[in-house]
């Protein structure tokens, strides 16, 4: 195998896992909202779909706290960041898991 070749297998790989990680990202959109369900409901304030669910956690990365006070927007349901990394993380770890087991088990990409 000369130098061009090696280097068109390394990028072929590269692509392949690129793309696998971009298909499994795109399939665990339920998982993400089941996740957020599961993380960011309360029995108080509970949510009636995942589409509430998926608002509300937007609403909290994107209005900070600080804002919802100057604006007199109810601060009860503001999380803060915390949680929000949490399930980022969780959301990550159900790709990379899901990943590893197809690479090494499967030995896709």
């Amino acid at each position: 195998m000369n130098h061009y070749t090696s280097g068109l297998a390394i990028l072929v790989i590269i692509v392949l896992g690129c793309a696998l990680l971009f298909l499994l990202i795109l399939a665990n959109i339920p998982v993400y909202l089941f996740l957020g369900w599961l993380a960011f409901d309360s029995k108080e304030s509970a949510a009636q779909t995942f589409s509430e669910t998926l608002v509300a956690v937007l609403k909290t990365i994107f209005v900070p706290h600080f804002l919802r006070l100057l604006l007199g927007m109810d601060t009860s349901g503001s999380w803060g960041i915390f949680p929000i990394g949490g399930f980022l993380i969780a959301c990550g770890l159900v790709v990379y898991g899901e990943y590893w087991a197809l690479v090494n088990w499967y030995g896709f990409a």
